[in-house]
């Protein structure tokens, strides 16, 4: 019985007008990646630094800065200027 109360509080109050998920799950996910993105070895310094990528390779890198660099690097035939790349919905405004 805890555990389904614990699961319907989780998923209280949500509007879903403007959210996915509510505020404490949300949290909870975020939390969770940035703790599995701290941890990985890839982003090690001793693994991501200029010496183990080509010079083209780590200029590329140093050079994206967004989603949408990344899918016009690797969407054939690049993105077209007006189309929306994010996490969110186009119109999506905090509350």
């Amino acid at each position: 019985m805890r555990c389904l109360a614990f699961r319907s509080k989780i998923h209280a109050n949500i509007n879903l007008c403007t959210t996915l998920v509510p505020e404490l799950l949300n949290t909870m996910v975020a939390v969770d990646a940035f703790s599995q993105a701290l941890t990985n070895p890839l982003l090690s310094e001793h693994v991501w630094n200029e010496g183990t990528f080509t010079k083209e390779g780590w200029q590329v890198i140093k050079n994206t800065k967004s989603l949408r660099d990344i899918l016009h690097r690797n969407v054939k035939g690049g993105l077209e200027k007006d189309v929306f790349i994010g996490m969110t919905l186009s119109d999506w405004e905090p509350e």
